[in-house]
């Protein structure tokens, strides 16, 4: 297994402090902060590959340490890093944590974590299955190409179905990576009580997240100025917890260049509680070629519920993933029973919509004698007759096939009252059969 270096930039200084919870800067004041760190001399520590089994310091006296091969926090160690120290890590090297990290610095005693050789990229600081409390950190020169890691900060969880808070982060910078900053993987998620993390000058995107539920814990901070200004998110697993995507300031990314990760589903497909995901205003989810946003059902009982409340300023947005977008280029949403009593779509927008579903057959195909209905193609499929049409003040644009597809037996709900339609290839709103499956004959015209 390979291990990141991690890097500590020689602009700190090594002051006396404490390794208390970071300070924040006064808010009164005019100019941020200036650091009291002194920038290091000397050869510095070494460490070359050690396992800290014990509660071990690395103190800004004994700066830089440099890492030469990468060392490993053991469970039940705890390794702290003190303000103003500085971490140097040579090519392809890192630091893995089993135990717990604290880097715990503050505005005027900053840490920093960075290359040894800026020409030579560290590999990761990585996480896994233990906990990092980071706080004022600086960590750059990272994220080297190798097979087993894709960022300069990877967060692993233990192999369990719900997330787990694995790591804290507040005031940090990852800046200069090769590959993503930050990544989240196998249910490792920050603390809700994370803020204020920059990443800029990756060259993929700034985070990638490999399942559905970990995305919420995206904490608030300045994703621009990378490769791709998205957050990638490679849904392995359902999510089958509530869980809430925040407005950070680029969109969302479903699934990769190879369709990893594009059938995005909410809620188990066996017996489980209700998992709702809610959707802040502003938020814009862009989705690979042939993706889909399945809402599952167990038995006949769906399991996951979309509480997507945009505004008229701030809509939520549902579009495709590619540089030329065109109708059809991915599936839609997909409601596979009755939606909850508690779904939500209001001043959304779903766009390049109506892929190919493989379904047919569940609705009355306008202009026909009921015996057979068209394909399942829409932006909107809905699979079980809703309470009411959830569908408000939003926009269905630009599908290759249906705008909203009731697909069901049961009543015809008024979907189209309130919305806007335009570039829809077929129906706005078809007709669901009645209650014994019979369809009218004739059928009347579509929405």
């Amino acid at each position: 297994m390979r291990f990141a270096p991690l890097v500590l930039s020689s602009t700190f200084a090594l002051a006396a402090c404490s390794s208390s919870d970071p300070v924040a800067p006064d808010a009164g004041a005019a100019t941020p902060p200036t650091s009291q760190c002194v920038a290091p001399t000397g050869a510095g520590t070494r460490h070359d590959g050690e396992s800290i089994t014990a509660d071990t310091t690395w103190t800004a006296a004994d700066s830089p340490h440099r890492i030469t091969y990468s060392p490993t926090v053991r469970a039940g160690a705890t390794l702290r890093i003190e303000p103003c120290a500085e971490v140097r890590i040579a090519g392809g090297y890192g630091l893995l944590v089993e135990g717990r990290l604290e880097a715990l610095g503050t505005a005027e005693t900053p840490i920093a974590i960075t290359a040894d050789d800026p020409a030579a990229p560290f590999g990761y600081l990585e996480v896994r299955g233990g906990f990092a409390d980071l706080a004022y950190v600086s960590i750059s020169g990272g994220g080297a190409e190798e097979p087993n890691g894709d960022a300069m900060l990877e967060v692993w969880g233990a192999s369990t179905d719900q997330r787990t808070d694995n790591a804290r982060l507040r005031h940090v910078a990852l800046t200069g990576s090769e590959q993503h900053g930050l990544t989240l993987e196998r249910s490792g998620a920050l603390t809700a009580d994370s803020t204020d993390v920059v990443i800029h000058g990756a060259k993929l995107a700034p985070v990638a997240v490999y399942g559905s539920a970990l995305v919420g814990s995206v904490p608030a901070g300045d994703y621009t100025g990378n490769g791709a200004d998205e957050i990638a998110v490679i849904a392995r697993d359902p999510m089958i917890e509530d869980t809430t995507w925040h407005a950070r300031g680029v969109p969302y990314h479903l699934g990769d260049a190879n369709q990893n990760g594009a059938d995005f589903r909410v809620g188990a497909s066996t017996g489980a509680a209700l998992a709702t995901w809610t959707i802040e205003p502003g938020v814009t989810i862009r989705a690979a070629d042939a993706a889909r946003i399945l809402v599952q059902k167990s038995g006949d009982a769906i399991t996951g519920s979309i509480v997507a409340r945009g505004t008229a300023e701030a809509p939520v947005v549902f579009t495709s993933a590619s540089a030329s977008p065109a109708p059809g280029l991915w599936r839609g949403l997909v409601f596979e029973a009755a939606p909850a009593a508690t779904t939500a779509l209001d001043h959304v927008e779903i766009r390049y919509a109506g892929g190919p579903s493989q379904a047919n057959s569940f609705h009355c195909e306008p202009g026909s004698d009921g015996s057979y209905s068209r394909d399942e193609d829409a932006a909107l499929a809905v699979f079980g007759e809703p309470a009411s049409a959830f569908l408000t003040h939003s926009l269905l644009a630009d599908s290759a096939a249906d705008g909203v597809d009731l697909a069901y037996h049961g009543a015809a709900l008024d979907f189209a009252a309130g919305n806007t339609f335009t570039g829809i290839a077929r129906c706005r709103v078809t007709l669901p059969r009645s209650t014994d499956g019979s369809c009218p004959t004739p059928v009347p015209a579509c929405q």
